[in-house]
Formats: C-alpha cells, sequence, structure tokens
C-alpha cells in the first residue's frame, strides 16, 4: 500500500509555485507493508502519520516552508511464536526546508524478536528549527514517552531516543541556514545492543551530545560517528558497555571533544580536531584491547587520556606554532600498555603515568618550553 500526499492549495499550486495554505494531514495506517509519502510547500503546514502496530512501514515527509511541523508514529510489534523474525522493520525519514520547524519521530518496537532493525532520520536545513525523535522498543519492558524539544535551543534541535532495541540506526544531518547563523543542537541517547548513532553538522557554534549504554556490559557493539565543520563546536560522547566505537571529527575554531566512561573490551575512539584552542578528554576505558588516538592541529591544543586494563593504546600528536601551547596527559594502568606523545610548538607539556608490566613510552617535543615527565611503575 502506497499514499502520496501533495499539500498544499492544490497540486498545480505546488506546480507552478503559488502560495499554498496552511494544511492538516492525518495519515492513520493499522497493517504492515505501508508506504507514506507526504509533500509540502508553504507554511505553517502540519503533517502526521500513524503507522501500525506491523512492520517494514515506511513514512517520508518532506517539507519546504517556514513553521511547518511533521511527526511520525510508528508501532512495531512482531507476530508473537515467531521463529528467526529478522524482517527490515519501519523506517521514518523527515526533510525540512525553512525556518521554525518542528520534527519528531517516534517508533515503538513490541515483540519476541531481539531484531528491531528500526531507521530514524531527521535532515534541517534551516534556522530557528526544533526537532525531536522518540525511539522506544518495549523489548526489554520499558515504556517511554516520547520526549519533546520545545525550540529552547536557538536555531536548530534535534533530539533521538532509542531505548530496550536493537540494531536500530540514528541519523541528524543539520546544515548552516541561510542566514550564515547557525547554532545546532544534536542529542542522542541509545540503550541496547548493535545501534549506530551518526550526527553531521555544518555551522557556527554547534552542540552534538551521544549516550549509549547497553543492557548489560557484555551487551552492546554500538558505534559512534560524529562530524562537526565550523567555529566553536563541542561534542560530547559517553558509552557504558563492551565493543564500543566512538569517531569525533572537528574542523574549525574552539572546538571541543569528549569521550566518557567505555567500560569493556575492544574500545576505540578516534578524535581529530583541525584549528585552533581545541580540548580533548577521554575518561575511563576500563578493559583490555583500547585504542585512543588523538589528533590536533593549531593553537593551544589540551589532550587528558586515561586508561584502565590491558593492551591499551594511546597516540596523541598535537601540532602548533606559537600563541599559546599543548598539553597532553597520558595514565595508563594495566599490561602491555604503549603510548606515544608528538607535540611540536611554544611552551608544550607532557605527563605520562604508566602503571604496570611491559609499558613504552614515546615522547617527542620540539619547539621552546617544553617539559616531558615518564612515571613507570
Amino acid at each position: 500500500m502506497k499514499k502520496t500526499i501533495f499539500a498544499g492549495a492544490s497540486v498545480l499550486a505546488l506546480a507552478l509555485g503559488a502560495p499554498a495554505q496552511a494544511q492538516q494531514l492525518i495519515i492513520p495506517d493499522e497493517v504492515s507493508g505501508n508506504q507514506t509519502d507526504i509533500l509540502q510547500n508553504g507554511n505553517n503546514n502540519e503533517a502526521s502519520v500513524e503507522q501500525g502496530p506491523g512492520v517494514e512501514n515506511l513514512a517520508d515527509i518532506d517539507q519546504d516552508g517556514n513553521g511547518n511541523e511533521a511527526v511520525i508514529d510508528q508501532q512495531n510489534t512482531n507476530p508473537i511464536g515467531t521463529v528467526g523474525f529478522n524482517n527490515a522493520a519501519n523506517e521514518a525519514l523527515i526533510d525540512q526546508n525553512g525556518n521554525n520547524s518542528f520534527a519528531s519521530i517516534t517508533q515503538d518496537s513490541q515483540g519476541p524478536t531481539t531484531a528491531d532493525n528500526n531507521d530514524a532520520a531527521i535532515t534541517q536545513d534551516s534556522d530557528g528549527s526544533a526537532a525531536s525523535v522518540d525511539v522506544d522498543a518495549a523489548l526489554a519492558g520499558a515504556n517511554v514517552s516520547p520526549a519533546t524539544n520545545t525550540g529552547a535551543f536557538a536555531n536548530n534541535a534535534a533530539l533521538v531516543t532509542q531505548t530496550s532495541g536493537r540494531n536500530n540506526d540514528a541519523t541528524i544531518s543539520q546544515s548552516l541556514g541561510g542566514s550564515g547563523v547557525s547554532g545546532n543542537v544534536a542529542y542522542v541517547e541509545q540503550i541496547g545492543s548493535g545501534h549506530n548513532a551518526t550526527i553531521l553538522q555544518s555551522g557556527n557554534n554547534n552542540t552534538a551530545l551521544v549516550d549509549e549504554s547497553g543492557f548489560t556490559l557484555a551487551d552492546s557493539n554500538n558505534s559512534v560517528d560524529i562530524v562537526q565543520t565550523g567555529n566553536g563546536n563541542l561534542a560530547d560522547v559517553d558509552q557504558d558497555g563492551s565493543d564500543l566505537t566512538s569517531n569525533i571529527t572537528q574542523s574549525g575554531l574552539d572546538n571541543e571533544a569528549f569521550v566518557m566512561d567505555q567500560e569493556g573490551s575492544d574500545n576505540l575512539v578516534t578524535v581529530n580536531q583541525s584549528g585552533n584552542e581545541n580540548w580533548v578528554m577521554v575518561d575511563d576505558q576500563i578493559g583490555s584491547g583500547n585504542t585512543i588516538t588523538v589528533d590536533q592541529f593549531g593553537f593551544a591544543d589540551d589532550a587528558l587520556l586515561s586508561q584502565n586494563g590491558d593492551d591499551n593504546e594511546s597516540n596523541v600528536t598535537q601540532t602548533g606554532t606559537g600563541l599559546g601551547g599543548n598539553y597532553a596527559e597520558v595514565s595508563q594502568s594495566g599490561n602491555d600498555n604503549l603510548s606515544d606523545v608528538t607535540q611540536s610548538g611554544e611552551g608544550n607539556s607532557t605527563t605520562v603515568d604508566q602503571g604496570s608490566d611491559a609499558n613504552m613510552s614515546t615522547i617527542t617535543q620540539a619547539g621552546m618550553g617544553n617539559m616531558a615527565a615518564v612515571t613507570q611503575n
């Protein structure tokens, strides 16, 4: 079943680019395999799609204008008694181009299977928009009400919450609007295993926050990828579980990156910052086989790292040409740890504390006023 709705004064008005009247659309579907497409051109339009209970539903809302509101509610109930039920479940897409728009996606998965496989994506290309995504997978008995952001933040805001589910994907893409002023905020919260969170932000003063945790410390396998381009960006990742991956790339001035609370084994954190006055903090990797790589290029870079476990490797490379100094501190506690710190610039300082067996530390500093201290036990 497929439904395509053109919202406005008429289809002809859309084709001719004439002003469209505000529309309110509510499309209910209560079976599986539905596909609903809504296209709105104009201001102050409202679109609401309700699908389910069922599986393999698709909802796509495209809005071009100011003050628009898009809401998608999908319920996924897997058949009781199904063996090996692994359908690609529901997919919700919202694309908004305009100012002061609101987007909300709610995905609710209920059933005996461990494969939810829901996809939620919000794309905003505007100023002054607000978005909230709530994914409540009730596999573990959780029942979370949809979270709503009323636009308290300046410019774009997007919220994704995926709770008690598996194999869900959350994607937030925010772009610099036509006014040239940006202040996007993106937040992703995922609880379960096999989740993927991707945040893409382009503009100034962006903030990206990701919080991931598994049902248990051994049940996660989640990944985070954050890419921010612009000035004054901040990225914060909090992961709790095992086999977690964090990738943060920031390009611009005054960037900050935080990765905290990786508890488990085989964790990977990679942070690349290019610009001035960058700051990176990775705290408490507890487990074995952890790897941290931090590359900062610019002025007055700071890096603080902590690893607690076996087979940990930490690499910090900072390059500056003055106007401040780089600072790197690495703390490793465990077996077979390796730490490489390379700083080039003025006023650099390095402190490495390694406690356990078979640790190796290599420090290279080039410039003026450098100081290095290594403690091995």
